[in-house]
């Protein structure tokens, strides 16, 4: 027994150092897979963002290409209609001045289908939102006579109209306060209220409408003047969500 002793142990040892080459020839091709798997992660991470690179810069060329074409097709539409109401510039009853002496250009949001700010669908709007702080004094584009001003919690909130006897109506809405009365005669320039957030309106700012013989015209007819390209490509963005 004692001369079988070393044998067995000499197997036992053999037996143990064979188990431990075959983990150990195991442990490689598991470790080598694993690192071939992380280089793979990584090389589809550079590949998905290069693969966003390439959608984002191809819908923002599709997106700059349908701004410049709404562009061409809004100074269409506006010499049609300088044309159509052309005595109207003639005889200076037409509002060309903007309500603030200061304006962000590029955070006005214009006339047409835009994305609502509470149910986020698309809705018409009606008129062009100027953001601006409640408190900041709005003056009148046009001469004319307040022809009415309400002072409601809902909708378009504290607003005002100024008309004249050429059919031309300028709405001013969500308001925090007003300085003129129903029936008082009124000059380019003069101070109406002041801006604020009354009535269902997301932020501070002055909702203007443009209505000319009770038909709703879009404003930035009036303004395009006052603005850059660039700016007109972001006030004429369909993407871009109104403030009421």
């Amino acid at each position: 027994m004692k001369r079988l002793f070393p044998i067995i142990l000499i197997l036992i040892s053999g037996t143990c150092f064979g188990q431990q080459a075959n983990e150990d020839s195991l442990h490689r091709p598991a470790e080598q897979l694993n690192r071939e798997i992380v280089n793979l992660e990584n090389e589809l991470d550079e590949l998905s963002q290069k693969s966003d690179s390439i959608f984002n810069a191809l819908t923002q060329n599709r997106s700059n290409q349908s701004q410049t074409l709404n562009l061409e097709k809004w100074r269409t539409e506006r010499e049609d209609f300088q044309n159509r109401f052309q005595v109207y510039f003639d005889s200076l009853t037409i509002p060309l001045i903007l309500p603030f002496l200061e304006v962000d250009y590029k955070s006005i949001v214009g006339y047409g289908e835009r994305i609502h700010p509470y149910f986020k669908t698309t809705h018409f709007h009606n008129g062009l939102d100027f953001p601006a702080r409640i408190g900041v004094e709005i003056q009148s584009s046009l001469t004319g006579t307040v022809k009415s001003s309400d002072f409601k919690f809902s909708g378009k909130g504290i607003s005002l109209i100024i008309g004249n006897d050429t059919g031309v109506e300028i709405v001013y809405a969500h308001l925090d306060s007003i300085y003129v009365r129903a029936g008082e005669q009124i000059k380019p320039g003069q101070v109406l209220g002041t801006v604020g957030i009354s009535g269902q309106s997301s932020q501070s700012h002055l909702h203007l409408e443009l209505r000319i013989n009770n038909d709703p015209i879009n404003p930035i007819f009036l303004f395009m003047d006052h603005f850059s390209d660039d700016d007109l490509r972001f006030i004429l963005n369909e993407e871009n969500q109104t403030y009421d």
